[in-house]
């Protein structure tokens, strides 16, 4: 397969100048495409009808509203501007840390220190259930579900006869043995109260409606913390096979193996009414980067949405097909499906890529208290590559790593970006790439090298929808 793309005659003088306007159009995109807005575009509301999608649902002050993720303090605060005097009250559950804006009808809950489950989480949970079981008597009430990227850790309830520390080692022990997401799944259903649908199974009478934004490669709602609304059979029998097979059975906590092998209770969900909407993803991120870029004049394909690995080996592999980029000849950009043909015009090609990379850590590390994130990493890994390989004359191009979340890894940056100018630079710092590479110290390099001038800082967006690459040639 192979795709035609024409090159513009426009050209800045400069590719750093092309990299200033493309992260001026990056901080616009997260503005237009940020939960407060997505969700106010989902919810369409004429007088006292609520459209959602193709769904129409009479309003009589009946709303209630609940809120799951790293995104639910301001999926709330959209909800609430559009449905004002409609909605009775709510609750949310949200990361320790969230600054919770004033005048808000939702009270919120903090929880999953570090981004896991803990005991606040579970009381938390508890309450939550106990909110809509308080709430789902009649059929006129209608309960709108907000969840995003984090609420597997934040909604913890798991099933009678395990522990918290029993569900913890046993997601611990699945992580470490290379469980897939699918597979941890399988398990994480079956040890829950609230995953795999759960949470709407509490609606009872009353209707549901769940809007969710995506923090998963490929954009699977029931993958989206496990899926609390999302229906899906809770089998023990497959969740023990699973575990057997992978060999962990013998390791798992004694009372995780006993709830698995209890007798299946089956339920019917044909009276669970709710209504499931994929509100934002990468895809739309990608989507909006590509649309701004263009209203630049630059030509622009989204290669990958998926990309998943080692931080450094991919950031090594862009840098790889700049080194042997030929304008002049039909190319496959890396991790694509497609070969790319380019009809001369003259200017600038746009690569656009998502998904979410990884960081190894060695056993040993030379620096004490290491910063950095996988975005920073991979500009990294790219740029010691070009600068080792030294086959970069009249070589142009803008690389850049961003997080959609403003934050990438303990750090105050969402990412960094290097341009071919800047293989020119003489700088001390530049000696100390592959140091800071193999000590996972990539904002402690960024931030020395030009002054800091190619770590890219937004402020946390309250956004979730993993990360994005651009890399653009010249």
């Amino acid at each position: 397969m192979s795709i035609s793309v024409r090159l513009e005659k426009k050209r800045p003088a400069m590719m750093h100048q092309m990299a200033v306007n493309c992260l001026h159009g990056f901080k616009q995109v997260l503005v237009d495409i940020s939960p407060v807005n997505v969700v106010k575009k989902a919810l369409i509301l004429n007088g006292n009808v609520l459209q959602v999608k193709n769904q129409c649902y009479q309003l009589e002050n009946n709303v209630k509203l609940v809120g799951i993720g790293k995104a639910a303090h301001e999926m709330i605060v959209g909800a609430e501007e559009v449905l004002g005097g409609h909605v009775k009250d709510g609750v949310a559950a949200v990361p320790v840390g969230t600054r919770v804006s004033a005048n808000l009808k939702t009270k919120f809950l903090q929880g999953a220190k570090d981004n896991l489950p803990d005991e606040a989480a579970v009381k938390n949970t508890k309450e939550i259930l106990q909110y809509l079981k308080q709430n789902n008597r009649g059929e006129d009430s209608l309960v709108l579900f907000l969840i995003s990227g984090g609420a597997s850790a934040l909604l913890t309830a798991p099933v009678s006869g395990v522990l918290l520390e029993d569900k913890l080692a046993t997601i611990k022990l699945m992580a470490s043995n290379g469980l897939d997401i699918k597979e941890m799944n399988t398990v994480r259903i079956a040890l829950s109260e609230v995953k795999g649908g759960g949470l709407a199974r509490n609606l009872g009478k009353a209707k549901g409606i769940s809007l969710i934004m995506s923090d998963i490669v490929g954009g699977q709602m029931a993958k989206v913390g496990s899926g609390p609304t999302v229906l899906q059979p809770r089998n023990l029998t497959d969740a023990a096979r699973l575990l057997e097979t992978k060999g962990l059975w013998d390791q798992l906590p004694s009372n995780v193996r006993e709830a698995l092998q209890k007798p299946e209770t089956i339920s019917s969900d044909n009276n669970v009414n709710v209504q499931n909407e994929l509100i934002a993803d990468n895809q739309l991120l990608l989507q909006s980067v590509k649309n701004n870029l263009e209203l630049e004049g630059i030509p622009t394909v989204i290669v990958n949405n998926s990309l998943e690995g080692n931080a450094r080996e991919i950031g090594e592999k862009f840098a790889e097909f700049v080194e042997n980029w030929d304008k002049n000849s039909e190319i496959r950009p890396p991790f694509g499906q497609f070969n790319l043909k380019v009809q001369q015009g003259g200017a600038c090609l746009a690569l656009i890529y998502g998904g979410e990379t990884t960081v190894a850590f060695p056993k040993v590390l030379e620096v004490k208290h290491p910063k950095g994130g996988r975005n920073q990493e991979m500009v990294l890994a790219f740029f010691n590559y070009l600068k080792r390989s030294k086959i970069y004359n009249n070589k142009r191009f803008v690389f850049m790593s961003l997080g959609s979340d403003g934050q990438d890894g303990p750090t105050d940056a969402t990412g960094a970006f290097i341009c071919s100018e800047d293989l020119d630079v003489n700088d001390e710092n530049s000696n100390k790439i592959e140091f800071s590479l193999v000590n996972k110290n990539s904002y402690g390099f960024w931030s020395d090298f030009l002054n800091g001038e190619r770590l890219v800082k937004t402020g946390k967006t309250g956004n979730n929808l993993m990360d994005v690459q651009i890399l653009i040639l010249g």
